[in-house]
């Protein structure tokens, strides 16, 4: 069944979404045997842009809760800048996140997107960051969203030129939400743009998606062959193709790096449309691996940068350099060097 197709016939039960608002709904439906990841899926949607005002990324399976969407517009504009990207995990739809009876939020926590480090061996060494080592904290700025370092997948609300300064790379086949992820977050953060966290949470991952999540987890606490065929029964993705694509995952992962000034150490690797793809020219990536504690060379990072994060540090230290016409942060006017002692960072 497409899901353009609602519960109930329109001509019986016009007052569905799908019914009322049919003329607003594009849909484009692909094989499964065809799905190579989500930086390709993403790159297909994003070819249905059509210079609407704002843009939304969400993953599926998600309860919004009442007038969610005049909610997010109201915290993008208090944020007074023109390159926000409001961005976080979403936390699970549960009773302790979710009032169903209300349809609102239980509370005003939300992820904080702020710890990263370097995972893998070799080559294949590099930035990523995961959902569960993320901070779920109450925002410390009462008026605003918070300034973050990083940008999540699940959900990111911008301007719509954002699909259009930032857009998906469509070469990047069977690559993994955490390599997209700090991609995304290097490429707009070089095109001037800037993360926040929300101000509260305007949806939040529906019964399936925590499950499958919940699943995923115990899969990894508990490795085993037995886990594994579970695994293929339970919670389907594009990795089951692997075999289909054979050698694009690491092909992928060169080239991904490479365009973020984060890898290839001289080895050949795929330039297509690299102007189009890469980095930005606003800022240099050089700019945010100083400011982020992010060290290339040596594949380490500053640990306790969450620290800076969500105590506010980060928001009042950067805002104070927003550009007079609100389109973004202006990092050439300020030196900054994060430390993960947090007395001693180098600024001016």
């Amino acid at each position: 069944v497409s899901c353009d197709v609602p519960a109930e016939p329109c001509e019986r039960n016009p007052n569905q979404a799908l019914c009322k608002y049919r003329n607003q709904i594009d849909v484009y439906e692909i094989q499964a045997n065809l799905a190579v990841g989500p930086i390709f899926a993403r790159h297909v949607s994003q070819r249905m842009y059509r210079g609407e005002w704002y843009y939304l990324q969400i993953d599926a399976d998600v309860t919004f809760v009442k007038r969610w969407d005049v909610d997010i517009v109201d915290q993008f504009e208090r944020a007074n800048n023109d390159m926000a990207i409001i961005t976080t995990y979403l936390l699970d739809v549960t009773d302790e996140h979710y009032n169903a009876e209300t349809g609102l939020a239980a509370h005003q926590s939300r992820y904080l997107v702020c710890d990263a480090g370097f995972s893998g061996i070799g080559q294949m060494r590099r930035l990523r960051h995961e959902k569960a080592d993320q901070p779920e904290r109450n925002s410390h700025t009462e008026d605003s969203p918070q300034l973050q370092p990083f940008w999540a997948g699940g959900f990111s609300f911008s301007r719509g030129h954002f699909v259009l300064t930032t857009p998906y790379d469509p070469h990047l086949a069977m690559i993994e939400r955490e390599d997209e992820e700090i991609s995304v977050a290097i490429r707009a953060f070089t095109n001037g743009y800037d993360n926040y966290a929300p101000m509260h949470n305007v949806c939040f991952n529906g019964q399936a998606s925590a499950a499958a999540d919940a699943l995923m987890q115990q899969l990894q606490e508990e490795d085993s062959e037995e886990n594994a065929v579970v695994a293929k029964q339970e919670v389907y993705s594009f990795k089951e193709h692997a075999d289909k694509y054979r050698g694009k995952y690491a092909a992928s992962i060169m080239r991904l790096l490479a365009l973020v000034d984060m890898g290839a150490d001289g080895e050949e690797w795929d330039r297509t449309e690299e102007e189009k793809y890469g980095t930005g020219k606003v800022r240099l990536t050089t700019k945010m691996f100083s400011c982020f504690g992010i060290h290339v060379e040596s594949k380490i990072t500053e640990r306790k940068l969450c620290d800076f994060v969500s105590s506010g540090m980060m928001h009042s230290t950067f805002l104070d350099h927003l550009r007079t016409d609100e389109m973004g942060i202006d990092y050439n006017e300020f030196f900054f060097h994060y430390h993960e002692l947090l007395r001693v960072h180098e600024g001016w």
